[in-house]
């Protein structure tokens, strides 16, 4: 047999091989450009950053509507909304045309907030059967003022303001924010089962 007849028997085993070198290569290439490809896709933020953030939305559904808002609330936002003691100012109206006691018995006024009016505030001196005589404060706002904390700084500028040393609060009991705005203002409650409303009690600081 001669040289060119054997190397024609060869050929396909060479080829062959070739041909399982070259998939291996491929294959090697292939699993090199695996990790490249999944830390690219962390990077632009697809992949696993995508179910990261799904996962978030799903638990962010879940949280009460209160702390919701007050995560997702930018802060400036949150802080505007609010009302300090320098935007919120009682001016003294008058009760009756007839001469008052000095100091009266009742008082009067109306609050602003930044110059514009906000509602109104009264105290009056009154007697009930559980009481007794006693100074009763009562406060109304527009409704575009509440929620704003003009409340809580009208009722403890209205205490402040009168000369009476110890004011009582009545309110319905699932009146949650009246409650809260007295609380704020130095009111604490004063539990009685005999109450058919929540009162409160306000005592002025002895300095």
């Amino acid at each position: 047999m001669s040289t060119k007849d054997l190397m024609l028997m060869k050929q396909p085993m060479l080829l062959k091989n070739t041909g399982t070198i070259v998939l291996l290569l491929a294959s090697l290439i292939f699993t090199l450009q695996r990790p490249i490809v999944c830390s690219e896709s962390k990077e632009d933020g697809s992949g696993s950053s995508s179910r990261t953030s799904k996962s978030s939305s799903k638990r962010l559904k879940t949280m009460p509507n209160d702390v919701l808002e007050e995560i997702t609330a930018p802060a400036h936002e949150s802080k505007a909304q609010y009302a300090s003691e320098a935007d919120v100012h009682l001016v003294r109206g008058k009760i009756t045309k007839r001469k008052t006691k000095n100091p009266p018995d009742n008082y009067f006024w109306s609050i602003f907030y930044h110059q514009e009016r906000a509602g109104k505030v009264s105290i009056d001196l009154i007697d009930e059967p559980l009481l007794g005589r006693h100074a009763s404060i009562q406060i109304f706002l527009n409704k575009k003022s509440q929620g704003m904390h003009i409340g809580r700084i009208a009722y403890a500028t209205a205490c402040n303001l009168s000369h009476y040393d110890v004011v009582y609060a009545s309110m319905r009991k699932n009146n949650l924010p009246s409650f809260r705005s007295a609380q704020a203002a130095g009111f604490k409650e004063v539990k009685n089962p005999a109450f058919a409303q929540c009162v409160m009690k306000w005592v002025r600081l002895v300095k």
